[in-house]
């Protein structure tokens, strides 16, 4: 049973639609998560560094910005990836505009990713 239909129960949370034998589904009806995977072919830690400073979110928490529930980044073989789980591509496509975008205009010098995008069966948090 998953942990939705077990704390479903108790009366914390709705039960599990998918009816997993997971023990560590977090999935829950009617969302629409997305994963994107950007792979940046030759880019560097430095220029994602820079990226972050200048969107003011360096230090920041993934709950300090709308619709974002995880994120992590690291040198890659042959460049740089990012791999992050936004609440709905919608959230993703306003963060781009409003921030990325105009960040990565000012710096210049980045390149255009690969991009992957995953629709979430289930999550940890």
């Amino acid at each position: 049973m998953c942990l939705l239909t077990a704390l479903s129960r108790v009366g914390s949370v709705a039960p599990c639609a998918r009816q997993c034998k997971s023990t560590t589904c977090y999935w829950v009806p009617g969302r629409n998560e997305r994963s994107h995977v950007f792979n940046f072919d030759g880019g560097t830690a430095e220029q994602y560094d820079a990226l972050v400073r200048e969107m003011g979110i360096a230090g920041q928490p993934a709950s300090a910005i709308a619709g974002l529930f995880f994120l992590a980044a690291g040198q890659a073989e042959g460049g740089f990836r990012v791999f992050d789980v936004w609440e709905s591509q919608e959230a993703l496509d306003r963060f781009s505009r409003d921030r990325l975008m105009p960040a990565a205009e000012k710096i210049g010098g980045i390149p255009q990713p690969q991009v992957e995008v995953v629709p979430v069966h289930a999550m940890m948090r």
